[in-house]
This record gives C-alpha cells, structure tokens and sequence, in this order.
C-alpha cells in the first residue's frame, strides 16, 4: 500500500477491482490499460484511491512496481493478494456454468468484502467498483455518480457482440429477470 496526503477530504473515491490474474484483464489488455481507464476520468485523481486484489502472485508484483509509477497523482494506492476462497474446479472456461454461478458469486462476494474492509478509510465517500475486463467507461461518469446524491447506483454494462449491443451484467441482480 502507498499513501499520500492530499486533497481527499470531500468527495474522494476508491475505486475497487478484485480479479483473478493477468487473463483477468482481456485478450491484449493489462494492469496498465486499467490504470489508463481510471486515468481517463473527468474527477481529480487528488480524491481517487485504487485497490486492487488479486489471486496471482504475479499480477500482486506487477501491481506493486506499477504503483510506483502512479502514487504521484492518487493518495492512495492498495494491493491485496488472497487465493483462498476459490471453489474447487472453477476455471475460465467454465466460470459462467449455471452450475456454478452460486459458487462463484459466493467467491466474489467474499474477496470483495474483505477487500473493501481491508482498503476503505473513513475519509472515502464514494466506492466505485470496475471488473477488470471493462474496456470503456464515460469520462464523466464517475463524477455524475458523485453528483447525484445517491447511496447506491449501478450504470448499465453493455457488450458489444458483431456489432450488437447487449445488457451484459445479467448477475448483477437476483430474482425475476423481464
């Protein structure tokens, strides 16, 4: 974890992504295009903390040289390695069975809590939680987010397929899907 003081005590945002290892990212895609997401947001990064967790030893090293090239514009930046909550027989290939979705969900739910009790601090107002495979995120969303006065708000996520475009974020919820 690397810390600076800054402009953070009002509206300042952690900004949390819990993610397997370097495929977590996407075909092509690595720590360093997540941190150019981040980057590309209309909110002063002066109020924007990042955590990260991961589940491979080699992504938490890549995290924590990267970091060095990043504390100078966040107050805060965390990195968290945990492997122990994964399900038996969970792959990539398989991490979208029906079967498994409790299980995973489980799993997920579990290195999130512990990652957000394990990084926020109470002058964090605002969390912000970005899967790691997200490619596109609007530049002033994160500060339309912040504006709005709400405690809880989830922006759609959408998947391009062939040209189509899908509501893709279908765990988001349980119960009765229209």
């Amino acid at each position: 974890m690397l810390t600076k003081h800054g402009d953070r005590d009002k509206d300042s945002v952690l900004i949390m992504c819990v993610f397997n290892d370097a495929e977590s990212w996407g075909r092509g895609r690595s720590m360093k295009d997540f941190f150019k997401l981040i980057g590309s947001f209309d909110y002063p990064k002066a109020k924007v903390s990042i955590a990260l967790l991961t589940s491979s030893m080699t992504e938490f090293a890549k995290a924590k040289v990267l970091f060095g090239s990043y504390i100078a514009q966040y107050p805060r930046l965390s990195v968290i390695f945990r492997n122990d909550f994964s399900p038996g027989g969970l792959t990539r290939a398989n991490r979208h069975d029906h079967s498994l979705q409790a299980s995973r969900r489980r799993m997920l739910a579990r290195y999130r809590n512990y990652a957000l009790l394990s990084t926020m601090e109470s002058w964090h107002q605002h969390v912000v939680w970005v899967d790691a495979d997200i490619t596109a995120i609007p530049s002033g969303l994160v500060l339309k987010m912040v504006q709005s006065g709400r405690d809880i708000l989830e922006p759609m996520c959408v998947r391009n397929i062939r040209g189509k475009w899908f509501n893709y974020d279908s765990n988001a919820w349980v119960g009765q899907r229209k």
